[in-house]
Formats: C-alpha cells, structure tokens, sequence
C-alpha cells in the first residue's frame, strides 16, 4: 500500500466517524480531532496505554514515509 492510499484509507474512516456522530460537515481537521478523542475514550475502556499507540504509531510512519 503505497502512502496516497494509507491516506485516503484515513480520510474515509473519518468521514464515516464523523458522518455516524453527525458532524459530517464539520472541516477536516476538527472531523480528526474527535476521532482521536474518541480512540483514547476506547483506549481507556479496554485499558489500553493510547500514548504507546500513539508511539507505536509514529514508528510505523516514520517507515512509511520513507
């Protein structure tokens, strides 16, 4: 998978977030703030560290955008 569609596969699960919460005309970046908020929502639920995600996360982007 190359970065454009890692990037497109990102735009879409916010938009479908942000459609099912009703906020589908909100700009893009407050779309992504609240999936994030609602990700460490999840993370707290199943007792998950979201900062290790978010880290963990950094790492495979940092290979990625290579």
């Amino acid at each position: 998978m190359d970065n454009e569609t890692r990037a497109e596969s990102a735009r879409n699960a916010v938009q479908i977030h942000a459609s099912e919460k009703g906020a589908g005309n909100e700009p893009l970046c407050s779309q992504m703030a609240d999936l994030v908020a609602d990700l460490m929502h999840l993370c707290m639920h199943e007792e998950i560290d979201f900062n290790e995600i978010v880290e963990t996360s950094s790492m495979h982007f940092e290979v990625e955008a290579c």
